[in-house]
């Protein structure tokens, strides 16, 4: 929905996270599925027969739930009968329809085998952002968590930091069982998550220890923040795998969230049993001068800048508008002028 007072932002990535050189994807062409049930299935080699015809439909789709989405897309190649039953998935289509752009960078980011199609599905039907209880229009990849701008830039859990820093600040050598993410737009730097870490950490030397290596290195980064605006830029460039010769952690509370959002996807939230898919709605008035074009500000402290980029669902509109500040502001401003 747009109007007088609603925005909606074609392209997020780009317009709000600030990232312009990004292109967003065409849509795919929508899937119309072949319904396949125990009466219509027919298997051509030995193998299909035995998977296909031994088991029930129902435990058949069970299994390919917990499959990851490049696993189904090559499943889909095989032939006709395996692409019929990889597309009779209805959470598939609706993976593939409506969170395409999330699932791509998910893809390209080689993280997409971390989670499988119901993890991201479950995600997709729910709408608030996982650390506070506003309307979530992103989804943070690392994690695979929903979440609202503000959290993703602020919030520690989403903290991300390149892997050879971790290996300095962690004394982390294996990383198996956290997701790495190449950087789309930054083929080649791994990046993860600093929470995930923690945890590995944790299990290795137990919380205390973890939370003791954090603090010192929370203790050793504290001081000047001078060219902070410049620190993500200057760490992604470094492509040696050597950590950067900085008297700060890569991830110190004074730095720019822009290291969060090279893994953040735009993320619409739809559930076929409640209504439309949103995709997230913004106040025009809130955003004032950006209304037509927002930028990126690296003003994280400001807390009114936030409002610039809080998404809502259009349900949630009318009653923003009630006690929109903006608004007041705006009509305050109004009545000076003519009086």
């Amino acid at each position: 929905m747009e109007s007088a007072m609603s925005l909606r932002i074609e392209n997020p990535v780009a317009k709000v996270f600030g990232f312009w050189e990004y292109q967003q994807p065409a849509p795919p062409k929508k899937i119309e599925p072949i319904k396949i049930d125990d009466g219509n299935r027919k298997a051509k080699t030995a193998a299909e027969r035995y998977f296909v015809e031994r088991f029930p439909m129902e435990i058949i789709f069970m299994i390919l739930f917990l499959l990851d989405f490049p696993s189904l897309e090559e499943l889909r190649l095989v032939n006709t009968t395996f692409k019929g039953l990889v597309e009779s998935i209805a959470e598939y289509r609706f993976l593939r329809e409506y969170a395409y752009e999330a699932v791509l960078m998910m893809c390209r980011t080689h993280i997409s085998s971390y989670y499988t199609i119901k993890d991201i599905y479950n995600e997709l039907r729910y709408p608030l952002c996982r650390t506070c209880p506003e309307f979530g229009p992103f989804l943070h990849l690392p994690t695979l968590r929903r979440c609202c701008y503000k959290c993703n830039a602020e919030d520690p859990s989403y903290r991300l930091a390149r892997l050879c820093d971790l290996r300095v600040y962690f004394h982390l050598k294996d990383f198996r069982d956290i997701p790495l993410i190449n950087c789309m737009l930054q083929p080649g730097t791994y990046i993860a998550s600093v929470s995930r870490s923690m945890e590995i950490v944790g299990k290795l030397y137990g919380p205390d220890k973890a939370q003791q290596i954090m603090e010192a290195n929370e203790l050793q980064g504290e001081g000047s923040d001078e060219g902070g605006n410049h620190f993500w830029m200057e760490d992604l460039r470094n492509d040696g795998g050597q950590p950067s010769n900085r008297s700060r952690i890569p991830w110190g509370e004074l730095g720019t969230p822009w290291m969060q959002f090279r893994a953040t996807a735009p993320f619409p939230y739809y559930d076929h049993t409640k209504g439309p898919v949103e995709h997230g709605t913004y106040c025009r008035t809130c955003c004032g001068d950006f209304g037509r074009e927002l930028e990126h500000t690296r003003d994280i402290g400001n807390a009114r800048k936030w409002e610039y980029y809080r998404a809502f669902r259009e349900t949630e509109l009318s009653l923003h508008w009630l006690e929109c500040h903006a608004e007041d502001a705006s009509e305050d401003s109004s009545s000076q002028e003519l009086a």
